[in-house]
């Protein structure tokens, strides 16, 4: 699919739902085993609760920009009742249903404090947006077992995405020890959800390419080869952190600026998968040729 006007509004408001449900479902995580204080914790809800508004912004932008495509009638066609009612009963409808329903939620935990209720409101936001990443496009045409992978890895990738700014808070407000128990509790998890993450993303990759030549002989699949290497970097600087930067955090001064350059990084790439996978979904698709 060639880019059009429709094609790059779609994308560019999809990247916004990608960071701002990567903030909601690792913000309130992370700053709370950062144990950070009153200003600070205030720093990150306020962060949470904009970057959610804009996320709704983004759903609603998101929805009518297809119904806009769907009408082919310019502007205009983006209000037309009739095409509106069929986008919304269409899979479209359901993934933005499911995408209203998580900013809901999120809005709800923004403006809470920390008790069972909330994390039982955090928990069926992580079930809508997971819902809501499996329920439309060429996903939602496949069985049950790739669409629970793709949810969950989706979630994984947005968790990881959305941890590293509230790391950073930490590098620069933490006491060195309360940093490095941070990271060490950080990396613990990580390795885990990364092990289930790769698992994950090797079954789809075989899941949505007819065979391992499409990773070079097709556009869908070069885009994916691109975005496995980005995914292999991210994982080296990973690594790095937690096998070379946060033992030594204790021990060496200079380590808390190697950390906070080394997460910079890993954001930037992180930054670039998710460009990747918002073109994947967007202009192209599993056997798209050419």
């Amino acid at each position: 699919m060639e880019p059009t006007t429709w094609n790059i509004f779609a994308l560019i408001f999809k990247l916004i739902i990608y960071l701002g449900f990567a903030n909601a479902i690792a913000l309130p995580v992370i700053t709370n085993w950062a144990g950070f204080n009153s200003s600070v914790l205030k720093k990150t809800k306020l962060l949470l609760f904009k970057s959610t508004l804009l996320v709704l912004f983004a759903v609603v932008g998101y929805f009518f920009i297809q119904v806009g495509i769907m009408s082919e009638s310019g502007i205009k066609g983006m209000f037309d009742s009739f095409m509106i009612q069929l986008v919304w009963n269409s899979s479209i409808g359901i993934t933005t249903l499911y995408r209203l329903l998580a900013v809901g939620c999120i809005l709800i935990i923004a403006n809470s404090r920390r008790d069972y209720k909330v994390s039982f409101i955090y928990g069926l936001s992580l079930i809508f947006i997971g819902l809501s990443f499996c329920s439309s496009g060429h996903v939602s045409e496949l069985s049950y077992l790739p669409r629970f992978s793709i949810a969950i890895h989706v979630l994984i990738a947005l968790w990881w995405m959305g941890s590293l700014y509230p790391l950073l808070l930490s590098c620069k407000h933490s006491t060195t020890k309360n940093l490095s128990e941070l990271m060490h509790k950080f990396g613990q998890i990580a390795v885990f959800l990364v092990g289930i993450l790769i698992i994950a993303g090797v079954y789809l990759a075989f899941e949505l390419t007819d065979s391992l030549q499409e990773l070079t002989t097709t556009r869908y699949g070069q885009l994916l080869s691109v975005k496995i290497i980005l995914v292999f970097h991210i994982l080296l600087l990973a690594a790095f952190h937690k096998f070379i930067v946060v033992p030594s955090l204790l021990k060496n001064k200079e380590s808390r600026s190697s950390l906070v350059a080394s997460i910079k990084a890993e954001f930037g790439i992180g930054v670039g998968i998710l460009v990747v996978t918002g073109i994947l979904t967007t202009l192209l698709g599993p056997g798209h040729h050419g």
